[in-house]
């Protein structure tokens, strides 16, 4: 089953709770002099969850991956129960070491990225405007391009693009990516993110590039 970015938002990180602890977290990397991108994050040694607080003696900077690795802490449960949590835990761990580099990487994304603006002209910058001809221009260029109407190019979407990859498993990457500088979830669900396989950037469902190829139905 597929899912539900939306549900989980609603439910989990867009409660209260998570709100607090997510400024807690960005405290702590802040206190820590991480930065985005590093691949770092802020371990709270007795967990937010577990009543610990942002006290210098109960923060360190480890690997994201090692930091994912980490339980709250050993519940009051079957020894069985537990090693499953772990293996788990163990399990997304290593996925996560799966994750392509620009999805947990900020500079390499950006980087990329500007290569797709400038080099395979990604756009349009808002496709908010199309609606009321704002990105007219733009559209006009791609259809002399294609040598086609500006009603057809306007449909080679990157969600329509066999590059666009918004698996399962590549949306986890993104949300990863991001982090807790933002609600993760949400901006993946908001922006429509994907993957792009051909550029190695997270980019937009409603943009386009020259590298576009249509989906088989």
């Amino acid at each position: 089953m597929a899912r539900d970015y939306r549900k989980e938002y609603d439910e989990y990180h867009g409660t209260k709770e998570q709100k607090e602890n997510r400024a807690a977290r960005n405290k702590a990397r802040s206190d820590l002099g991480l930065e985005k991108g590093d691949g770092m994050e802020a371990d709270h040694i007795n967990p937010l969850s577990k009543g610990g607080g942002n006290g210098e003696k109960n923060l360190r900077a480890v690997k994201r991956s090692t930091n994912r690795k980490k339980a709250a802490s050993k519940p009051e449960a079957k020894v069985a129960e537990y090693d499953e949590l772990m293996g788990e835990l163990k399990t997304d761990a290593q996925k996560l070491d799966a994750c392509p580099k620009a999805t947990q990487d900020l500079d390499l994304n950006l980087e990329n990225r500007q290569v797709a603006i400038d080099e395979k002209r990604y756009g349009p910058a808002n496709p908010a405007q199309d609606e009321g001809g704002g990105n007219s221009d733009f559209w006009q260029e791609y259809a002399d391009r294609f040598s086609d109407t500006v009603e057809n190019v306007m449909t080679m979407r990157c969600a329509g693009c066999t590059f666009f990859d918004t698996t399962e498993d590549a949306r986890a990457c993104i949300a990863e990516g991001i982090g807790d500088e933002a609600d993760p979830e949400q901006a993946v669900v908001g922006g429509d993110l994907g993957y792009c396989q051909a550029l190695d950037f997270k980019c937009a469902s409603q943009r386009v590039c020259i590298v576009w190829a249509g989906r088989q139905e």
